[in-house]
């Protein structure tokens, strides 16, 4: 049975006071879906991305990340709420968004990326300018594909020159720093695919040492920090997925579930556990 929370109008809070979080809370925790659009594609990311900063905003906006919300989610006109966040100089929205992982080369409809839109406004809105350069630069020191054309113009900046050799410097220190006991270094997590990180996990010195990892004040903490929850969250996953093969073909050598491990990707483990559970209920 549907749980009617899924889609309930989660727009309707976004227009009330910063004391009606509990209730909020309470939708998502029912199971209401963060990223439930209006007639016009706008999640309630979206909506938030449009109205004045506010302590309320940056409340409703942390609690619906908190509950999964899609970042990147895209309305009617492909534009995330990092590009309308921009726009309206929400610069309190969009250092959450960047926070959270918000792509910054995502193309709206007319092809414009979220730091095309920087780059025009960076006199009128410095501060907004310097976030979006600053992540660009921390991408490309974590692998991630950015547009170099904007990573030339935006280290004509001293203040951008001068972060960029910050991350240079603390990229040689993650590429010496090991994990716990492990050859893995913090490095090869940044760097890693969410699922090959996972799979780091199941070494029991590499899952301890990274549930212990504390961000600090390093410059690639935060990025850091969301790769391993992700990491974390995947490696749970991958564990469902492992124990539906397993009842699946019970007499499969443990080399063969390595090779499951290394080639499937959470989704396809997340259907061998549905074909499982659908087999035990017919069972039943």
């Amino acid at each position: 049975m549907e749980n009617p929370m899924m889609y309930a109008p989660l727009s309707l809070f976004l227009n009330r006071p910063p004391e009606d979080e509990a209730m909020l809370r309470k939708f998502l925790e029912a199971g209401a879906n963060p990223d439930t659009p209006d007639e016009d594609g706008y999640s309630p990311l979206h909506t938030l991305s449009i109205q004045t900063e506010t302590d309320k905003t940056r409340i409703f906006a942390r609690l619906l990340v908190e509950h999964k919300a899609n970042v990147n989610s895209t309305n009617n006109f492909n534009e995330t709420p990092l590009h309308i966040a921009i726009h309206e100089d929400n610069e309190g929205m969009v250092d959450i968004l960047l926070e959270s992982g918000a792509s910054i080369n995502f193309p709206d409809m007319s092809g414009t990326t979220q730091m095309d839109i920087a780059l025009l406004k960076r006199s009128h809105h410095p501060g907004i300018f310097e976030a979006i350069s600053k992540q660009l630069i921390l991408y490309y020191h974590c692998g991630y594909s950015v547009n170099l054309s904007h990573l030339k113009e935006v280290l004509n900046s001293e203040t951008s020159r001068t972060f960029n050799k910050r991350c240079e410097e603390e990229i040689q220190q993650l590429k010496s720093r090991r994990v716990g006991e492990s050859t893995l270094t913090y490095y090869d997590i940044l760097v890693s695919s969410t699922h090959e990180a996972a799979r780091f996990l199941f070494n029991i010195n590499i899952l301890v040492s990274l549930q212990e990892f504390d961000k600090g004040e390093s410059i690639f903490g935060p990025l850091l920090m969301k790769k391993i929850n992700e990491a974390l969250e995947g490696f749970h996953r991958l564990q469902i997925g492992i124990l539906a093969v397993k009842k699946i073909f019970p007499f499969l050598p443990d080399i063969c579930i390595d090779k499951f491990v290394e080639y499937l990707d959470f989704d396809d483990f997340s259907k061998l556990h549905e074909c499982v559970s659908s087999r035990s209920q017919i069972v039943q």
